[in-house]
């Protein structure tokens, strides 16, 4: 469970089963399962949820594909280490 610092409220999943984008010098890394909460009070977002383990690796034959249809499907977000 995540707590808002500020409203001292439980975040909600806003959206399951969003997909991360981890970034690198050469561009797209790995691609990570996880959730997108938010406060219900101050609507601040977070990211959370994440999976064990990338489902997906730069060098995997599907990597592309699966980037692509995470951002056809509108819940692709970008992580920049």
């Amino acid at each position: 469970m995540e707590i808002c610092l500020k409203c001292n409220k439980a975040y909600i999943t806003k959206k399951g089963g969003i997909v991360v984008n981890e970034l690198a010098g050469f561009g797209s890394y790995k691609l990570w399962a996880a959730d997108l909460k938010e406060c219900p009070e101050c609507h601040h977002q977070i990211i959370a949820g994440f999976a064990k383990d990338s489902y997906s690796e730069h060098y995997m034959k599907r990597h592309k594909e699966s980037l692509e249809k995470s951002k056809k499907l509108g819940i692709l977000f970008e992580w920049k280490q």
